[in-house]
């Protein structure tokens, strides 16, 4: 008979042996404040081994503990539920290609070392709550058939979570991410919540989005989302988040941005520092479009914006006084061929023509009108030269940045 000592923290401590026999045995786990000295390898045991995996029975929970060895459990079946809550791994911890088949608990639990979950799958909720993997953490090809839950998690070094699938909602509310984040061909069928997290290294979201992702009050580094895919009905939130540098092309997330000021406006200054100079035209003018649609009242304010609308594009639309000055010439041609004011040309279309142009590049003075066609004429010389210097102006901006 083996006698637990006890150590200077007041902690039990017991051989990994005695687990491994209740394993062994099929017999329930649970420890509460122990220390678990030496490695837990279920290799060492003669387990049903199916399919290529172990068959794991007992229900196992060791809470508030340390494992002190290393923790391999690699290809193994958990029949039963798992908890780990607020117990230490200070061993590099392996659950390549297991399966859990019920709940998996491991809130607040601190990881050492590295962590090695890929190609497992978790049939029940994953809850890593609050929980500390200062290694690299290694969750690719990881299926979470329920709520993926890593709410304030902290990831010290690499978080690959590469070609992962999460059928449900995953929650990365508050999480840190210190190292680089990896999310690249992961599928997001639930909503993708990273609200209120950091992440102070490079983040490669190229993954697919089947439903909502929101960033709302995060502050970034940098994101990587130019070969995202977002599926029809897909909301993308980025209110009072903080970017430094956001790459993602604007016609793939155009019509899925939440409106907010702040958020467009960062938008275009990021386009801008890409050098995607027609993406920021492209998200300026939406947003300005949205926000009369939506949050502009009062008469006049809408009305000097419509015709900053139309005669400009809001500065971003070279086009537009190009396209109402062309407008603008056929309307004084109709006019002055009607009844053309030169008395002494005979009103054709030529003569029509040249007249318009006369009276757009002429003074006041040297051109030929009279009576109500020189009034016309006049109107036709300002809104000409009022659309030549909107054009001047958008063309300017767009050459100078």
């Amino acid at each position: 008979m083996v006698d637990d000592s006890v150590n200077e923290a007041g902690l039990r401590e017991i051989p990994a042996s005695e687990i491994l026999n209740k394993i062994q045995k099929g017999e329930i786990i649970e420890y509460d404040h122990v220390i678990v000295r030496g490695d837990l390898d279920i290799k060492k045991l003669n387990l049903t081994f199916e399919n290529g995996k172990y068959l794991v029975n007992s229900k196992i929970k060791i809470n508030n503990s340390q494992i002190t060895g290393v923790f391999l459990f690699e290809h193994t079946i958990f029949d039963r539920t798992i908890s780990f809550d607020s117990t230490q791994f200070n061993g590099d911890v392996y659950f390549r290609g297991a399966q859990f088949n019920e709940e998996a608990h491991f809130n607040d639990a601190n990881f050492s070392k590295n962590v090695y979950f890929s190609g497992s799958q978790f049939k029940g909720d994953a809850n890593f709550f609050q929980s500390q993997l200062k290694g690299d953490a290694y969750l690719n090809g990881v299926t979470f058939c329920g709520d993926a839950i890593f709410r304030g998690s902290l990831f010290k070094r690499i978080a690959d979570f590469q070609e992962s699938h999460f059928n449900k909602d995953a929650y990365f509310r508050g999480a840190q991410f210190e190292g680089r984040v990896y999310f690249r061909e992961a599928q997001f069928k639930g909503d993708a919540k990273f609200t209120r997290s950091r992440i102070d290294n490079i983040a490669d979201f190229n993954a697919i989005f089947s439903n909502n992702l929101a960033f709302d009050g995060s502050r970034i580094y940098s994101m990587i989302l130019s070969e995202a895919v977002f599926e029809r009905n897909v909301t993308i939130s980025l209110k009072s988040s903080d970017f430094v540098r956001l790459e993602v092309r604007w016609d793939p997330i155009r019509d899925k941005i939440i409106y907010d000021d702040i958020t467009y406006l960062f938008l275009v200054k990021n386009f801008n520092y890409l050098g995607q100079f027609d993406d920021a035209d492209d998200c300026y003018y939406k947003y300005r479009t949205d926000k009369r649609k939506m949050h502009l009242k009062g008469i006049i304010p809408k009305l000097f914006d419509y015709i900053a609308w139309i005669a400009y594009g809001y500065g971003v639309r070279p086009s537009n006084p190009l396209i109402l000055s062309f407008g603008l010439f056929i309307i004084s041609v109709v006019i002055f061929i009607s009844g053309f004011g030169l008395q002494e040309l005979p009103g054709s279309i030529m003569n029509a023509m040249y007249l318009s142009v006369l009276v757009l590049t002429s003074s006041p003075k040297t051109d030929p009108l009279t009576g109500l066609y020189n009034v016309w004429g006049m109107i036709e010389r300002i809104t000409g030269w009022l659309l030549m210097s909107c054009f001047l102006v958008v063309l300017a901006k767009r050459t100078l940045r």
